[in-house]
């Protein structure tokens, strides 16, 4: 029968694509509804899988079949050389989850280059810079002028969708591009970076509720104007302590809610303007 063809494979590349995946033995016989035994067989070579055990493997590990046939592992680039540093976690251990997804916001972005590059407008280099020295107030405004972000018609929204449309164009229009994904827990990731001279890319968690998307894309522009800024690294070459990290994200989290809604454009509001001490 088909389904008892023994698939050709070279044993190495499954390990390779498992470790890939970020998966574990265990996790992945629970999908593949084998035991644990049976894979770790095909993993050394001695035994094979199917055809159709090899293919589901593929789809399990979201490589193309042909990957399993190769004499042995591509030369590839560790994802922790790709995004910012992330306080919940340690490069090369992402979750399968956060891999798939920013293997998938890499793969977007590719596209896009792509489809620029066929209609002749490539992107210019991402050139806006910032300082950890800098006063948080002023890079706030600065980057608020920046976004053409005014009074008017930020309190022209009708909703949070709206905000979130109009915060999401005012950064594309920087260079950045701007994605959401999925599948991959709130409390891992709520928002990432993805450093590229051209070209960068902001990717949101779809867990985010809308309301909350603003903060978290004003949140990684200012970790990607940083890192412009030579401020950061990737999350593979970062240094710092952790106590030392947190005031990074102390930082950017004060510019955020200063791009968002400065002090001056609070103090202009009635209800804000009543409770203030006469003076």
């Amino acid at each position: 029968m088909a389904r008892s063809i023994p698939a050709l494979i070279n044993p190495q590349m499954l390990v390779w694509a498992r470790n890939e995946a970020g998966f574990t033995d265990e996790e992945v016989v629970e999908q593949l509804k084998r035991s644990v035994g049976e894979l770790r067989a095909w993993e050394s070579g001695e035994e094979k899988p199917t055809l159709r055990q090899a293919e589901r493997l593929a789809k399990i590990y979201k490589k193309p079949y042909s990957v399993f046939t190769l004499s042995e592992p591509p030369k590839t680039t560790p994802l922790a050389t790709e995004y910012r540093r992330l306080p919940n976690v340690t490069p090369g251990k992402e979750s399968t989850e956060l891999r798939f997804a920013l293997r998938d916001l890499l793969y977007r972005r590719h596209v896009a280059l792509e489809l620029f590059e066929e209609i002749g407008e490539l992107p210019e280099k991402f050139s806006l810079q910032a300082k950890l020295s800098e006063q948080t107030e002023e890079l706030s405004r600065r980057i608020r002028k920046l976004l053409q972000i005014t009074r008017e018609n930020q309190f022209s929204w009708q909703n949070d969708s709206q905000a979130w449309k109009a915060w999401r164009n005012a950064v594309e229009a920087q260079g950045i591009l701007v994605l959401l994904f999925s599948d991959v827990t709130h409390e891992e990731v709520r928002g990432v970076s993805l450093f590229h001279s051209v070209l960068p890319v902001i990717g949101i968690n779809t867990k985010e509720i809308a309301a909350s998307r603003p903060f978290t894309l004003m949140h990684e522009f200012i970790h990607i104007i940083l890192a412009n800024g030579n401020e950061e690294k990737p999350a593979i070459d970062e240094r710092r302590t952790s106590a030392e990290w947190k005031k990074i994200e102390e930082f950017t989290e004060r510019v955020a809610g200063g791009i968002l809604m400065p002090e001056e454009l609070l103090k202009q509001e009635h209800l804000i303007q009543t409770r203030m001490p006469s003076s």
